[in-house]
């Protein structure tokens, strides 16, 4: 297979062991749960580990070591900052981790932040679902019953904007629950 190929595929299989989470999360099956959380993080681990030999490989390929800039010392291009932090842009958001931004400055901000802390030697983990994915028939259910709706590749509950769906559920399962009588 292709670089491409695999990281599709390894994507799929992403989706595909999220989905699985939720549903052992919402049935109430702990042992599943957190057996599939494990499967989702090695997952993550994979596909960080794929994308970060295709980017070792293509800066051998272009005749240039890999970017290694001295602590806090910025580098000279935004690809060689982006290499660094390991920050991604899929054409439409940067991603660090897991999490996607905006504008290339907040992701090297918390890039910067985030590496600051004492534990910041983990690896980085890329987004882990596809934003032009459409929600599975679960995922879809479980929308309807948080009143969440899927918009240009992201998740929205109560106008705050959410790149995983986990991510909008957990909130709205935290917030109490709008009153219809009182109007």
């Amino acid at each position: 297979m292709t670089f491409h190929a695999d990281v599709d595929a390894l994507k799929q299989r992403i989706l595909k062991a999220e989905a699985e989470r939720e549903a052992w999360r919402i049935s109430g099956r702990q042992e599943n749960y957190l057996a599939a959380c494990s499967t989702v993080d090695a997952l993550d681990a994979q596909l960080a580990a794929l994308q970060r030999d295709q980017r070792r490989d293509a800066a051998q390929s272009r005749g240039a070591a890999p970017s290694v800039a001295r602590s806090g010392q910025p580098s000279a291009t935004p690809e060689q900052l982006m290499a660094k932090l390991h920050i991604d842009f899929n054409g439409r958001s940067y991603q660090y981790r897991s999490y996607r931004y905006d504008r290339l400055a907040d992701a090297v901000n918390y890039a910067r932040l985030d590496r600051a802390l004492p534990f910041s030697d983990l690896p980085a983990v890329a987004a882990r679902s596809d934003p032009t994915a459409q929600p599975s028939d679960i995922e879809r259910e479980l929308m309807r019953r948080n009143a969440i709706t899927f918009e240009d590749g992201v998740f929205r509950w109560r106008g705050y904007r959410y790149d995983r769906l986990a991510d909008a559920i957990a909130y709205a399962s935290l917030a109490p629950p709008k009153n219809p009588s009182r109007s």
